[in-house]
């Protein structure tokens, strides 16, 4: 079943609407005497942001309490919203959102997946209405996008128990259960001493397994599932994060070895192999096909281990074999159409510029390839290591030799100091050394050196000003 979080209690949301009506008192009016207004959200962190609304004298640029409560949470890491409590020094019995408020509620439900709740304070009494987003606005104006909070998809299966592996034996692309049956993938088997990142993929419910929003092409919505399953996650300022400690909380039953069938249809990728010195035999499969609950048009999703080198020369290999039509580029990629978004130039671009061919298609088979190190890396987060905060930087990537990997390392010089960022989502692998870029995540304590860590591709973004 899916819950939220934090209990809804006639006190928890009680203390939200005090904290709507303490912040009236920011309002930035233009004159003494107006209604003041005043908004506080609750997020799935359990950390609460208020504000005033910021009065214009034209009235057309006014920034509505409401709006400057979640642009607030947004701006901080925190768009996951439980809540929305208003409050106004207005004569109307309830103080009731306008419907541009209503209007961004809409819009900012949409993107996190969660229907959250809109607490609407009374005038002359302590009590409230609360209405959902899609209650005070059931026919918004849409992009495209449905409030219809987490997107879910049944599957029926039993999970691999037979050859089990010891849980400090985890590598990258293993499927592991954990222990309320949810199975997932392992994205960093050494991401701190003794723990994994575990990106959760189908979670159990009546039955069955409930598989979750995609992490790279619905960040937020897969953060949103996340907190709503009661998973333990850990919250890095504003990013839930599936991290487990591994003995004996974690079983993991590995990766697959290539199956007869596809080495036929993968021929011509495996010829790229050869002549990129890469041991098909060392490929291994993860996933759905892993699993055994592929459909008939799931991806290959393919643990590659290689060099820097091989990497390099893999994808020069690739994009020539792209541009003479021997593999193409799938048309359904989430993952393209995402990259294709922030990148400059799109696919073409990344193909061309020899950057990134990492999912492709072959005889009408969708291949997607993950790249892991030959050798055993250390932990990315050293244990006494913990986060600090949220920031963007800006400046030219000096060193992203490592940036092809699952666990992407690269080195980004903002104005002489050299800010050192591991990323976890796909962006990061395009990247090479002189590139100019923006780039936003979580600040570690791990000083002297400045240690930023990326999760999701939402909020932790890569933008390109310009590139190498």
């Amino acid at each position: 079943m899916v819950h939220d979080p934090i209990p809804k209690t006639s006190d928890t949301y009680a203390r939200l609407v005090l904290r709507a009506r303490a912040a009236v008192a920011q309002a930035f009016t233009t004159a003494p005497g107006g209604t003041r207004y005043g908004a506080a959200v609750l997020t799935a962190g359990g950390r609460v942001y208020d504000s005033g609304q910021y009065s214009s004298f034209n009235h057309c640029t006014n920034i509505h309490a409401e709006q400057g409560a979640i642009l607030l949470a947004t701006m901080t890491g925190e768009p996951d919203i439980i809540a929305l409590a208003v409050a106004s020094t207005g004569s109307e019995p309830v103080t009731r959102p306008c419907g541009v408020c209503r209007q961004t509620f809409a819009e900012h439900a949409a993107r996190t997946g969660r229907d959250f709740e809109v607490l609407m304070a009374f005038r002359d009494q302590t009590g409230f209405e609360t209405r959902k987003v899609s209650q005070l606005l059931p026919n918004s104006w849409s992009p495209g996008q449905e409030i219809s909070g987490m997107a879910v998809e049944h599957r029926s299966f039993v999970t691999r128990v037979a050859g089990a592996i010891p849980s400090d034996m985890l590598s990258t692309g293993d499927q592991v259960t954990l222990p309320d049956q949810s199975v997932g993938m392992v994205w960093d088997a050494k991401h701190r001493p003794n723990e994994a990142l575990i990106k959760v993929k189908y979670s159990p419910c009546d039955q069955r397994h409930v598989k979750l929003p995609h992490s790279f092409t619905q960040p937020l919505v897969y953060q949103s599932a996340l907190t709503r399953l009661r998973f333990p996650t850990f919250d890095f300022h504003g990013s839930r994060v599936a991290l487990q400690q591994t003995a004996p909380h974690v079983q993991g039953f590995g990766t697959v070895a290539l199956p007869e069938d596809i080495h036929e249809s993968a021929a011509k990728l495996w010829d790229e192999f050869d002549r990129s010195g890469i041991e098909i035999a060392n490929v291994r499969i993860t996933g759905s096909r892993a699993l055994g609950i592929n459909q008939a048009t799931s991806d290959w999703d393919l643990i590659v281990p290689a060099s820097t080198e091989q990497i390099a020369r893999l994808r020069l290999n690739l994009g020539a074999s792209v541009e003479r039509g021997d593999l193409s580029i799938p048309d359904h990629s989430g993952t393209w159409k995402r990259l294709e978004r922030v990148f400059p130039g799109g696919r073409s671009a990344a193909v061309a510029q020899r950057r990134y061919a990492d999912t492709l298609v072959t005889n009408g088979q969708t291949l997607a390839l993950i790249f892991v190190p030959t050798s055993v890396e250390p932990p990315s987060i050293p244990a006494e290591t913990t986060p600090i905060g949220r920031q963007a930087f800006f400046g030219r990537v000096v060193e992203a030799s490592a940036s092809a990997f699952k666990r992407a390392r690269f080195t980004v010089d903002c104005g002489g100091e050299l800010v050192s960022v591991t990323s976890y989502h796909k962006t990061a692998n395009l990247l090479r050394e002189g590139d100019v870029v923006s780039v936003s995540g979580c600040v570690m304590n791990a000083a002297p050196e400045t240690k930023v860590v990326q999760y999701y591709s939402q909020p932790d973004s890569i933008i390109w000003w310009s590139t190498a």
